[in-house]
C-alpha cells in the first residue's frame, strides 16, 4: 500500500528503447543460457508547488557466448502530489519520492520489459523485486 502522504496522479513511459543484435538469428537456433545485466537507478524533480517527476530507469542487456542478444532500456515516470510533509529536502520526502513511488512504478515497467523482450521472440525477461530503499539507502552513502 502506498503512503497517505502522497497521491498517483499519473504514470507513463517517458523513454523506450529496445535492440537486438544483427547476430540474433543464429542464436535462436543454439541452445545457449543468457547472461543478464540489470542496472536501475531513480530520480525525482519537484514540478510544482507539490508536484514531483519520478522516474525508474531500467537499463538491461542480455549476452550469451559473447554475442548481444539484445538491449532494453526504460525510464518509467510518474507523476506524484505530496502532501503533509515539509517540501524542503528532508528524509521523509526523499523517502516518498525515491522509496514509495517507485515501488509502485516498478510493476508496471517490469511488466512492460517482459512483454518486449517476449514479444521480440526471447524468453521474457522477468526482473526480480527491487529493494529501492537499499538502493536509496546506497546513493545517500556515496
Amino acid at each position: 500500500m502506498i503512503d497517505p502522504n502522497i497521491i498517483i496522479n499519473f504514470q507513463y513511459i517517458k523513454k523506450l528503447h529496445f535492440e537486438t543484435s544483427n547476430n540474433v538469428k543464429n542464436i535462436f537456433f543454439e541452445n545457449m543460457a543468457p547472461n543478464t545485466f540489470v542496472n536501475i537507478s531513480t530520480d525525482a524533480k519537484r514540478i510544482g508547488d507539490s508536484n514531483y517527476e519520478v522516474n525508474i530507469n531500467i537499463e538491461s542487456a542480455a549476452s550469451a557466448n559473447k554475442n548481444k542478444l539484445f538491449t532494453v532500456n526504460i525510464i518509467y515516470s510518474g507523476i506524484f502530489t505530496v502532501k503533509n510533509i515539509s517540501h524542503e529536502s528532508n528524509d521523509e520526502l526523499s523517502d516518498l519520492l525515491l522509496v514509495k513511488a517507485p515501488e509502485f512504478l516498478f510493476p508496471f515497467a517490469r511488466s512492460i520489459i517482459s512483454n518486449i523482450t517476449r514479444e521480440s521472440g526471447f524468453s521474457p525477461l522477468i526482473l526480480s523485486p527491487v529493494d529501492f530503499s537499499t538502493i536509496h539507502n546506497n546513493k545517500k552513502n556515496d
